[in-house]
């Protein structure tokens, strides 16, 4: 063999080698960092209102901000639902004060006092009939109430503060105040109400 042809034998050898290590090198590289091939996959997530919201992934990574699909908004918002302020239902409540009155009546006179005891604490609703609006002792004022329109009922008491409550300055006898509040007090003829809370028709 000439020196010429061992000059080229070793010639390639070293190219072989070299072309093999940057082969090596390659796959070591390609397996760190996988390249995006295009390939995507979707998943459905729900969002608030129950609206379907759809994001695109490539190799399992977000590629980018959701999209539409039909008219589905693929974004996900959080909506706080604010209820409007509601005016206070309207409505009864029982015992009344003619049933109050009813009960003490249909009970032997020595056992009247503990009846009207019975109702202390209650929870009261109830539509009246302005009377008067006296000053009270110790500041503030008195009003009275009846349930009946006709005065033929227990009297309703409360204590205002007419400052509060201007209209009790301009309204005439029998006009019609829904009061709610607790029973303080059962007495020969009259209700008391503590917290009084007192809208007006």
């Amino acid at each position: 063999m000439t020196p010429d042809s061992l000059k080229w034998l070793f010639d390639g050898l070293g190219a072989a080698v070299l072309v093999a290590i940057c082969g090596f090198l390659w796959r070591r590289l390609s397996k760190k960092t996988p390249r995006a091939d295009g390939r995507t996959s979707s998943a459905t997530v729900q969002g608030s209102h129950n609206n379907a919201v759809a994001l695109t992934f490539a190799n399992g990574a977000s590629v980018g901000a959701p999209v539409i699909i039909g008219s589905t908004i693929t974004h996900n918002e959080t909506h706080v639902a604010v209820q409007p302020e509601q005016a206070p239902i309207r409505k009864v409540s029982f015992p009344t004060p003619l049933e109050i009155q009813h009960a003490v009546d249909q009970t032997p006179p020595f056992q009247q006092d503990e009846r009207r005891r019975h109702f202390i604490g209650q929870k009261v609703q109830w539509p009246v009939h302005f009377y008067s609006v006296d000053p009270a002792r110790g500041g503030g004022y008195d009003a009275s109430f009846y349930f009946r329109e006709n005065y033929d009922s227990e009297m309703v008491a409360c204590w205002v503060d007419v400052d509060e409550y201007p209209m009790l300055k301009i309204i005439k006898r029998g006009h019609v105040v829904w009061i709610r509040g607790e029973i303080s007090q059962v007495g020969r003829g009259y209700i008391s109400v503590r917290g009084a809370v007192l809208e007006f028709e």
